[in-house]
């Protein structure tokens, strides 16, 4: 390696290239880097799906959900199987240990078993199985106008062809619109004036249209196909179709017994932006494809088509996914920018202006470089690449600044020459390079952090160990060519020279008068050092464990989006939820008088946009867009709580929760789950647990799943019915057709597939007393009263019933306003004063706490091992770089030291720890202990040249002051744009930054102080139990450092 390194500093020529090289592929990695808002990825859990149309929760829990969990539970890799039956729809969720089993392959697996399942009662459609994936939107679209709901469909088909056609738009979504059905509603007085059944009708209908191919006709000539063709496919030609047909010849049409509605599902669903009705499209692009291009793209096609709209329509920008990512890009921009003026004036300051400009200039060197290994390792610019790009910032430098620094000081010494500056290369070659390493292998525990969190920050370290790659090339193999190639500075130059001159002895005067006093006095008493700082790290520790500062897993962020979530009870009328929605909307609009303008001079409280029926009838929601936050001075918080407040009490409501639309990782900040097998018992422990986080200020938005369901009608046949010829069967069979509807067939019309469905005439289905009218028909008798051949009772299901491992749970959430309390705070209350005493009470009830709380345990449990494994590898670079086994140990002290600064950092500025806070101090576990390998490299050195203990670390402390300083300085300043951040974007990593920024500053103060007295204490130890250590042998550590 020396050989190699010689040669690029005496080369010139070859630095410049390698520079000109690594900048070139950069601006090319940056032109064709994909820009996304999150990494695309799947998540390691698989669903499975099926309709059964009309069922309860209890029948689909019953005849699917087991039968589902039962076939994949022992699967290879399966983790957890959590399901969910509500009305009409069974849905099973199963985690994959991806440790254990690939996901794919699990889902392969479980295809293959519920393919195997042919117990599902007929009616039960093919299930959907399918790997979820972290997919988001580019942008989304509204269409708006005074449209008949068909001709707003049919505008609304045309655009979403068009959007389609648009390069990299993989799909299209829209809300608002109901499905096409062509329904057939039977007269039951005309069914029993012509002996007629469902049956009856539907094989007519089957009958009447038929597309089929035939076979071929091959002829000498050529071949021809053969088929039948005759669909009959709207409304109208199914009139004329005949069910019956009599001895006579006369026949009984369609017309006859029934009415053909060739319209749209009953199902009733509303869309409205601003009190109009819409359309929403949702813009998926393609995995490979950059966001910003798609948006623009749709933005295009959007300022041309709106010319060609119907009069009283309008099509807009929803949400525009594409801002997010150009906000953060711009912010990782102007932060870099910043951060490298503000480096490059310090450096300037104590280094002067040539050996700062090429210190300074590895940063966009590097910066570049690292875009080419992104691009290079399959990444992408998305907000979380670039916050590792941000948060590294600082650090680039540092070992530009340890090669400059010690070059410049051969050079000074030694003489201007190219051999002075290859031995201050040299000397702190290995060091550098173990910096670096350390680093990165810190760093490294980020890329195996488990849960949903993990998925997201995983390449972050990527974006990390990228730069640092980089910028060790550009201080190794470029940095030392242009400063070995320069010229000593003129004795008499310019101001500038000459107030650098003044500089340069202040700092002497400084470190020599100053330090040295100090660092020889720290050392004299080193005992009493080394207890002050063990003082340090108790009392920091008793802060933490007091909960000063507060830990909160994620923080509430401001949002651009607020919403109200509103859930009536079951089986509410559609009207009644609009009527309900509506008065949420009028409120939010009302907002906008409230708040006035923001600073871009449109209002604060802007578009509102409502819907009902998304989810059944009792459900709906109203979305409301804000002013960017950069925009306004309110907070989105503070909005919701006055948005709340004009609403007033809605007694008739079951549930609304109001926030911001910018979830939070993992679910809601308070989530319990009570298994149980009985369900009485698990209400019950439900309705206590929901009491006593009412009782703590705070918690608000309380929700649970034991929302009573709709009102039942329990058919049964009488005794004694099957000498009448009926069944339960005939009496399912016939109710089932008769309310729900058959589907006799699926039409094709563009790219719509429209059922045609036969059932009773909506007067029969809109009353229970109609139900007397109903006929019951039997194999070879005449049709029977209902009320003869079957009894009816009267109940009410759940709406939904969730399971997991087999077991049914009741699940209890809330949202925790963190100005006043603490998720954490509350969960430990709950588990230390109410769940034993529902233990001891309900002894087969198991609890488990899931939402944020169970994330917060996956990822800190993996970030923890991921911490150790890091602490043993770093270890082990130090081992080797000292060949010694103790000194490792003292330059992972200031470590500790390192989190002790972080927490005082995060109580100094006011903030709570964070996860990001954690990810933080992960990373500066690897940055601080650079300035103490470098420290202790020296000190080994003075100690091999014949120095005393106290004298190379006095000498040692001197030498590397400027360094260790400078180095802790840039990384300060270097941040310090991220840290007076006030956008939303910076939210995320400003407690990253600052877990940064305050445990570097912290730990370079005992670096330079605790550091030298742990040397010296370690030889005093060895005094004492062990022979004293001789020095290392010159010929050794010369080898080791690359020194001939």
């Amino acid at each position: 390696m020396k050989r190699a390194l010689a040669a690029a500093a005496s080369s010139p020529v070859f630095a410049n290239l390698l520079m000109v090289c690594l900048m070139a592929a950069g601006i090319a990695a940056v032109l064709n880097l994909r820009r996304e808002m999150f990494p695309e990825f799947n998540f390691d859990t698989i669903t499975v799906t099926a309709v059964y149309p009309g069922a309860t929760p209890d029948d689909i829990e019953e005849s699917v959900t087991i039968k589902i969990e039962e076939a994949v539970r022992s699967l290879e890799g399966v983790r957890k199987v959590e399901s969910t039956s509500s009305e009409g729809l069974a849905s099973v969720r199963i985690e994959v240990d991806d440790e254990i089993a690939d996901p794919r392959d699990v889902l392969v697996d479980v295809r293959n078993e519920v393919s195997r399942l042919t117990t599902f009662p007929d009616e039960v459609e093919d299930p959907d199985v399918e790997l979820l994936a972290n997919r988001r939107n580019a942008i989304e679209v509204v269409l708006s106008g005074e449209l008949r709901e068909v001709s707003l469909k049919n505008l609304a088909r045309q655009l979403e062809e068009e959007l389609l056609l648009l390069p990299d738009v993989s799909e299209v979504t829209t809300s608002g619109l109901r499905p096409l059905e062509l329904a057939v509603e039977l007269r039951e007085d005309d069914l029993e004036r012509y002996g007629l059944s469902f049956a009856d009708v539907s094989r007519a209908i089957r009958r009447s249209s038929l597309d089929r191919p035939l076979g071929v006709i091959r002829s000498p000539g050529e071949e021809r196909l053969v088929r039948v063709q005759r669909q009959r496919e709207v409304g109208r030609e199914l009139l004329d179709v005949p069910v019956l047909t009599r001895p006579d010849g006369t026949r009984v049409l369609l017309r006859d017994v029934a009415r053909v509605s060739d319209g749209f599902v009953e199902d009733r669903r509303l869309l409205r932006l601003d009190g109009r009705p819409g359309v929403l499209f949702t813009v998926f692009k393609s995995k490979e494809a950059d966001t910003i291009r798609v948006a623009e793209r749709v933005k295009a096609w959007l300022s041309e088509r709106r010319a060609t709209l119907p009069e009283g329509c309008e099509l807009a920008v929803w949400n525009d996914g594409s801002q997010a990512v150009i906000d953060r890009l711009s912010m990782l921009t102007e932060n870099g920018l910043q951060g490298l003026v503000l480096v490059f004036g310090v450096l300037v300051f104590f280094l002067g202006f040539r050996l700062s400009f090429w210190v300074a200039w590895g940063l966009p060197v590097a910066f570049l470089a690292a875009m080419a290994l992104l691009l290079l390792f399959g990444g992408s610019l998305n907000m979380i690449s670039s916050f590792g790009l941000i948060m590294i910032l600082g650090i680039l430098v540092d070992d530009s600044i340890v090669v400059g620094e010690n070059i410049a000081r051969h050079m000074r010494e030694e003489g201007y020459t190219l051999e002075a500056a290859l031995r201050g290369l040299a000397e702190v070659t290995w060091p550098v390079i173990a910096s670096v390493t350390t680093t990165a292998v810190a760093f490294l525990p980020l890329f195996f952090v488990g849960g949903m969190m993990g998925k997201f920050i995983r390449i972050m370290p990527v974006a990390v160990v990228a730069c640092l790659i980089a910028s060790l090339i550009e201080a190794l193999l470029i940095l030392p060519a242009h400063l070995a190639h320069g010229h000593a500075p003129a004795r008499t130059g310019t101001r500038l020279q000459r107030w650098r001159e003044r500089v340069e002895a202040w700092t002497e005067d400084f470190v020599e008068r100053r330090y040295g006093r100090s660092i020889d006095w720290a050392l004299r008493y080193r005992y009493v050092v080394l207890a002050g700082a063990t003082a340090l790290l108790v009392v920091v520790g008793a802060l933490v464990a007091t909960g000063r500062p507060a830990f909160i897993f994620f923080p509430r962020l401001d949002a651009r989006m607020i919403e109200a979530k509103v859930t009536m009870p079951q089986g509410t009328s559609f009207e009644r939820t609009r009527a309900v929605v509506e008065r949420l909307a009028r409120a939010a609009a009302d907002l906008r008088k409230r708040y006035g303008l923001a600073r871009d001079g449109r209002p604060i409280v802007r578009r509102v946009l409502a819907r009902v029926g998304e989810g059944g009838s009792h459900k709906g929601s109203v979305r409301v867009e804000l002013a960017r936050s950069n925009q306004r001075d309110v907070k989105a918080f503070a909005i919701v709580k006055e948005w709340r407040e004009r609403v007033g009490p809605l007694p008739e409501v079951r549930t609304l929760v109001m926030g911001g639309t910018r979830h939070r990782p993992g679910g809601r900040p308070l989530e319990l789950r009570i298994l149980s097998s009985d369900p009485e018992r698990a209400r019950a422990v439900a309705g206590e647990s929901r009491a006593a986080w009412g009782g703590y200020p705070g918690v608000f938005d309380i929700e649970d799943n034991l929302e009573p369901g709709k009102r039942e009608l329990r058919f049964d046949v009488r005794p004694g019915a099957d000498a009448l010829g009926s069944s339960v069967a005939d009496l399912a069979g016939q109710l089932y057709a008769g309310f729900n509807g058959e589907e006799v067939m699926t039409l094709q019309r563009g790219r719509d597939e429209v059922e045609v469905r036969v059932r009773y005439a909506r007067s029969l289905r809109r009353s229970a007393s109609e139900l007397e009218r109903m006929r019951l028909r039997r194999a070879g008798g005449p049709p029977l009263p209902l009320a003869w051949a079957a009894r009816v009772e009267r109940g009410r299901s759940l709406s939904r019933i969730d399971r997991r491992d087999g077991r049914r749970q009741v699940t209890l959430s809330a949202d925790v306003d963190d100005t006043q309390t603490n998720a954490n705070l509350v969960v430990q209350e709950m588990k230390e004063r109410v769940l034993p005493a529902l233990r001891a009470r309900f002894p087969e009830t198991r609890f488990v706490f899931g939402g944020q709380q169970e994330e917060q345990a996956q990822t800190l449990s993996s970030l923890g091992i991921g911490f150790l494994l890091s602490l043993l590898g770093i270890y082990a670079i130090l081992a080797l770089l000292f060949d010694s086994y103790t000194q490792p140990l003292i330059v992972m002290s200031v470590v500790p030291l390192g989190f002790a600064g972080a927490v005082l950092g995060h109580l100094l500025f006011g903030l709570p720890l964070m996860i990001f806070s954690i990810f933080g101090m992960v990373g500066l576990a690897g940055i601080v202990v650079n300035d103490a390998l470098v420290l202790i490299d020296f000190a080994n050195s003075r100690r091999t040249a014949g120095a005393s203990p106290a004298e190379a670390a006095s000498q040692a402390g001197r030498v590397r002051f400027r360094p260790v300083f400078l180095t802790t300085v840039t990384t300060v300043v270097g941040l310090l744009p991220i840290l007076l951040e006030t956008s939303l974007q910076a939210q995320f990593v400003i407690p990253m930054a600052l877990s940064i920024a305050s445990g570097v500053f912290a730990a370079t103060v005992l670096t330079l102080y605790a550091v030298p007295c742990l040397f010296v204490a370690l030889e005093d130890l060895r005094r004492v139990f062990l022979r004293p250590s001789p020095a290392p042998p010159a010929a050794a550590l010369a080898t080791a450092h690359g020194v001939a």
